[in-house]
């Protein structure tokens, strides 16, 4: 028995997954490419496809409807373009022959906007992140900072303040504390005890200006030869730079910390105060996580912010807090 369809029970969509086959034919036109191939690398809140063509490999990404705006985007682009200029080794966007840096995909939630970048050779820092490597990391992050701080005007980004990393996320973990009154209470006393020492900091450069945003290790890609390229800028955005260094830092024993920080300071030399705060910033970026998680729930699945991960990041919180005498 067939049956028709009831247009008032078909619902929004709430993210959808672009064909790799249809992507590859957009892009072939858009870009002028040959013998053009497509495949999803990963879904998260950006997704991400490798592109081969005859010309050689690129990365595709394609921006959710949500959350970031077409003139936040094309801000990062620029970001990336002036630290190319400036010698950095990043991953750029690559222009269409139209001279345009976006493409619009019409998805049944809404258009996205996507970029086309040049590959980063390589395979992930995480992977191999030995302390030569992370020392090069370090460098070539404090001369993200420092180029930056050259740059005649600071672009149009969200800005990675306190509200951004710390209230937006505490605001969204409600819920997800519902069941939990000690260890929400415990979260909430531990983003207070924080907050005051975090914002004693300076906010000028070259302690405060643009940052990465994500500069974990899984952001750079390292050949053999020891050479890094970094990418993934959808997160920078004005704040301080500790807050940079601190993400790279989680969880790495303690030669990469040490040669991380030698690299850093080749290039920019940090004030105590900074150093000082590098374990504030673990927990204000475990938080955001948290956040980012409950944020996405309905996109994620409730699995990603699971009792398992909630009780691993307090762990953290509580040795953390510990580790900086707090």
């Amino acid at each position: 028995m067939s049956s028709s369809i009831n247009r008032s029970q078909i619902v929004p969509i709430q993210r959808s997954i672009v064909s790799a086959d249809a992507l590859a034919s957009v892009v072939a036109e858009a870009y002028g490419l040959d013998g053009v191939h497509c495949q999803l690398i990963k879904s998260a809140m950006l997704d991400t496809y490798q592109v081969t063509a005859a010309s050689g490999p690129a990365i595709l990404r394609i921006y959710p409807a949500r959350r970031r705006t077409e003139a936040e985007i094309l801000a990062e682009l620029d970001v990336l373009a002036y630290l190319h200029a400036a010698g950095l080794m990043v991953s750029v966007p690559i222009r269409q022959r139209s001279g345009g840096q976006l493409l619009t995909v019409q998805a049944p939630e809404g258009p996205r906007c996507a970029a086309l970048f040049t590959y980063a050779p390589g395979d992930p820092l995480s992977q191999q992140c030995t302390p030569p490597h992370a020392r090069a990391y370090g460098q070539a992050l404090a001369q993200v900072h420092t180029i930056a701080d050259t740059m005649p005007q600071q672009p149009l980004r969200p800005r990675l303040d306190l509200a951004t990393l710390l209230d937006q996320p505490l605001a969204g973990l409600a819920t997800a504390f519902a069941q939990r009154d000690a260890d929400w209470a415990f979260l909430r006393q531990v983003a207070g005890a924080i907050r005051a020492q975090i914002e004693a900091l300076p906010t000028e450069p070259p302690y405060y200006g643009l940052c990465h945003g994500d500069a974990a290790s899984a952001n750079a890609h390292v050949t053999d030869e020891g050479h890094l390229t970094l990418f993934d800028f959808d997160m920078c955005g004005a704040g301080w730079r500790a807050y940079d260094i601190a993400t790279f830092l989680i969880d790495e024993p303690e030669p990469v910390v040490v040669a991380f920080l030698e690299g850093y300071a080749a290039v920019r030399t940090m004030i105590d105060i900074e150093l000082a705060t590098i374990p504030l910033f673990q927990i204000v970026q475990s938080i955001w996580v948290l956040g980012l998680r409950a944020d996405y729930i309905n996109d994620w699945g409730s699995s990603s912010l699971s009792d398992r991960l909630l009780n691993h990041i307090l762990s953290f919180i509580t040795r953390t807090m510990e580790r900086a005498g707090q």
